[in-house]
């Protein structure tokens, strides 16, 4: 009888070669240089994947390691850290959680005297029930039970930083010395991260279809994905927002009809993957696109699996991209600024778009994993998520691993890009866009306008930039039509939102005081409002209702 190992790596390229020690089991591959440096350390557990795809340990640890030895041939250095082994399985043996696998992670960085820095990566193999994933609970004031979002982005934090009350104090030193938040966060961060996700529990696709499959298109890319010319897709209510996003961005020229496009970007409801007149060339531009780019509604119902714009004229929710179209892109880059943009835990394949084109031809994925925020300022054309993703984007092209370009972006974005009064939020933001592929993966471009790329350093705001007032007008209207009342503060902020900002069908949902100590510092008002999907808008003000800011949801 034909030994299993033999039937299995026939369809296996990654179990090809025997990695084994004396006893006759598969190796761990995880000696390191002796200066101590790698480029990254794959991070996962053996056994708990095994168990996913009812297939033997040593299969898996042999895939892992002819991984490793693939991207040795292309001169990348990758470590394992299988948390199957006894040495590593004793932090998580009685207390499963995150910190727990943190804890394990940096001490297998200082047992091994790796070197690191924010240019290392850390490549997660699995969803929550392999390793662990951080959550946490944000109240932005949307929803009154808060946000709870998923943040890989803690475990690159040394043993016993205190992040919450680091960046608790940031926003106050961050006013007087950015120069000097900026180099403790560079400090603080041991490494960069990405994550291959997994649904939780048993996997009705094979490991050869999923991991297997995308280990291969890595390797055979050679850990390098084309960037030369991408599509950009958004809802026709941020045209003029998604137009700053994609400025210094190489994109297709689309040859569609001009009732589609805005400014080289498709635009919903126009775009609408149900208009048959308009499917057909959108697609034949899909199979040409190296990257995609949506500024899209996402939605978190389990039907809802597309990107979707505005309503058109007979009320109806149009579709700008779905999964039902990956199977027509060649892209290898997807990333996105909708709401629930990277779901992926307590969904399956076919309701998830990060885990469909993350196994299609997606290698490297970003998106947000609950309500992702936009944001109407004085002092920005756009904000939070358009302005993270914009820098992000930009940044693809400037050479070096993409994940240690987005951890950059955020450094960056908190830094220099938190709006006045709302550092909470670009602290949420950072937190729930995460990266999802293997993070040394890096673009190669020949489009000369995408190599000129120079990191944001000051926000750019031209005026008239809005299709809606500026804040300063509605302050100004605010002033003298606002009580002493917090209900009377509310009502006339929702007639602002209408006849000023244009959001439709706003309603009151909740109202919350803002204090400094014992001190009353201003009010957080939230309203549904529906503009093509619904949606909610907050208004930051101060204690007499003048608003600062004005956020979103995408």
């Amino acid at each position: 009888m034909a030994d299993y190992r033999d039937i299995l790596s026939k369809s296996n390229p990654f179990a090809l070669r025997s990695y084994s020690d004396s006893s006759g089991k598969s190796s761990i591959r995880n000696s390191v240089p002796v200066n101590g440096t790698v480029n990254g350390i794959i991070f996962t557990d053996t056994l708990a994947l095994s168990k996913k795809f009812s297939i033997a340990r040593d299969y898996v640890i042999s895939s892992i390691n002819s991984y490793i030895d693939g991207c040795s041939e292309l001169g990348i250095s990758y470590i394992l850290l299988d948390m199957s082994d006894t040495e590593n399985a004793a932090f998580i043996a009685k207390d499963r959680s995150w910190l727990s696998y943190h804890k394990a992670l940096h001490s297998f960085i200082e047992n091994k005297g790796i070197r690191t820095s924010i240019s290392t990566s850390v490549f997660v193999i699995g969803g929550d029930d392999v390793i662990a994933v951080p959550h946490w609970v944000f109240d932005i004031g949307f929803d009154e039970n808060g946000c709870r979002i998923q943040i890989d982005l803690w475990y690159c934090f040394s043993n016993g930083f205190d992040v919450h009350t680091y960046l608790n104090t940031i926003y106050q030193q961050q006013k007087t010395a950015p120069e000097n938040v900026e180099r403790e966060l560079m400090s603080a961060l041991r490494f960069n991260i990405s994550r291959l996700p997994l649904p939780n529990g048993i996997q009705e696709l094979s490991f050869d279809a999923t991991i297997g499959d995308y280990f291969k298109r890595v390797l055979d890319c050679g850990m390098s994905v084309d960037a030369n010319a991408g599509i950009m897709a958004t809802a026709k209510q941020w045209l003029r927002e998604s137009a700053f996003v994609s400025e210094n961005l190489p994109l297709l020229p689309l040859n569609d009809d001009e009732r589609y496009v805005y400014k080289g970007i498709y635009r919903s409801p126009d775009a609408n993957i149900y208009d048959a007149e308009f499917l057909k060339p959108y697609i034949e531009t899909l199979a040409d696109a190296d990257y995609l780019l949506f500024n899209l509604h996402g939605d978190d119902g389990k039907e809802c699996t597309g990107y979707y714009g505005n309503e058109n004229a007979q009320g109806e929710t149009c579709t700008a991209f779905d999964i039902d179209l990956l199977p027509y892109c060649k892209a290898s880059v997807l990333n996105t600024m909708a709401c629930y943009g990277a779901r992926y835990e307590g969904y399956d394949m076919r309701s998830s778009m990060l885990l469909s084109s993350i196994y299609g031809s997606v290698l490297s994925f970003v998106g947000a994993s609950n309500i992702a925020l936009g944001c109407c300022g004085r002092k920005y054309p756009c904000g939070c998520s358009e302005t993270l993703l914009k820098m992000y984007t930009e940044r693809m092209f400037a050479g070096g691993g993409l994940g240690e370009a987005l951890l950059k972006t955020k450094i960056e974005y908190l830094v220099n890009f938190s709006v006045i009064d709302t550092f909470e939020n670009a602290y949420y933001t950072i937190c729930e866009f995460n990266m999802f592929g293997d993070p040394l993966i890096h673009c190669r471009t020949i489009n000369a306008k995408a190599k000129s790329f120079r990191p944001i350093m000051q926000p750019k705001y031209e005026p008239g930039f809005y299709a809606y007032a500026s804040l300063d007008e509605t302050y100004e209207r605010v002033r003298n039509l606002v009580d002493d009342t917090l209900d009377e503060i509310t009502k006339k902020l929702q007639k602002l939102l209408s006849l000023d900002y244009g959001f439709k069908d706003v309603k009151f949902k909740s109202a919350k005081k803002n204090m400094l100590g014992s001190t009353l510092v201003g009010y957080t008002v939230s309203y549904a409002y529906s503009w093509g999907r619904a949606g909610m808008v907050s208004v930051r003000t101060d204690k007499n209702g003048n608003p600062s800011a004005i956020f979103y949801t995408k």
